[in-house]
């Protein structure tokens, strides 16, 4: 079977930006956990230190990372019944007998406040953290012809009609690009 450009989608992780020297999301949490070591309050350091934390318990310490943390952290500010997962609300009834949406977890004053800061912290680290470095143009033509020519191998694809990239943010990246 012949596929077109148009029969195709492609979607890239935020490992296909480092060969523009944006980190990886490990890399990214690495450096912004170092960034928060030196530049945090004690108290910033705690909140981030203890969901990091209770989530690898779970998870596991590979899984756990600047993304999950701050999905977290976005969470807790924003806890209501549209923010929690039908099956977390139906394994809390079935497990522990009662609802989660029965027990208030929604952080207040300092706790609040403590996870704004770091969500700032976060807005600032993720800005300077994923700017393309100058002339990374001519090496993103590289790659990205370098990419469509190795599947065209074959003749098995036409190139794109267009060049378009399109990028999907989940709920804590998408707005920590808009404006402070």
């Amino acid at each position: 079977m012949t596929l077109s450009a148009g029969d195709i989608s492609f979607f890239f992780g935020a490992g296909a930006s480092a060969p523009f020297e944006i980190p990886t999301m490990k890399q990214m949490t690495r450096l912004f956990n170092e960034r928060l070591r030196s530049e945090g309050s004690q108290e910033e350091k705690e909140v981030y230190g203890r969901v990091a934390t209770e989530l690898e318990k779970d998870l596991g310490e590979e899984k756990v990372d600047i993304e999950t943390i701050f999905s977290v952290s976005n969470g807790l500010k924003e806890y209501n019944a549209t923010n929690i997962s039908p099956l977390a609300l139906y394994a809390s009834r079935v497990i522990f007998g009662r609802s989660l949406l029965n027990e208030s977890i929604q952080p207040k004053g300092n706790h609040l406040k403590i996870l704004n800061s770091l969500e700032i912290h976060f807005k600032y680290f993720v800005r300077e953290a994923c700017v393309l470095k100058e002339n990374s143009g001519e090496r993103i033509v590289n790659v990205y012809t370098s990419f469509f020519r190795n599947l065209d191998q074959e003749g098995r694809i036409g190139p794109p009609a267009t060049s378009s990239l399109e990028f999907k943010y989940d709920y804590t990246i998408g707005p920590s690009l808009l404006p402070l």
